[in-house]
């Protein structure tokens, strides 16, 4: 039971979008691009995402979430119920999360 709490309390989500509409969200582990990506994963606490937005003529800019960045009340219950494993899930993924994609245009190779 312990480990089926443990299981599904750990994920934590987030939509990932970009200000410019044409551009698009990538994620490097999971090889999916969309102007709007719903992600979803069972990392701890203290690791990162690494997201690309991509535009054709443009730079590539790179970003990181990370689940640290909002408290998770249920990683405290799981906390308490599993002596201490669950606080590794006690912080989550903000619920959205809108990266700021201003295009600068690739050099031209001569």
């Amino acid at each position: 039971m312990t480990s089926l709490i443990l299981i599904g309390g750990c994920q934590s989500s987030t939509v990932l979008r970009s200000t410019d509409p044409q551009a698009e969200v990538f994620l490097s582990e999971t090889d999916r691009e969309t102007r709007e990506l719903y992600y979803k994963d069972r990392k701890l606490f203290y690791e990162e995402t690494e997201v690309q937005v991509r535009k054709s003529g443009c730079v590539t800019k790179y970003y990181k979430i990370s689940k640290s960045d909002e408290f998770a009340p249920e990683g405290l219950f799981l906390g308490l119920v599993t002596y201490g494993v669950g606080l590794l899930w006690i912080t989550k993924y903000h619920p959205f999360y809108e990266l700021n994609f201003k295009c600068e245009f690739e050099a031209k190779a001569k």
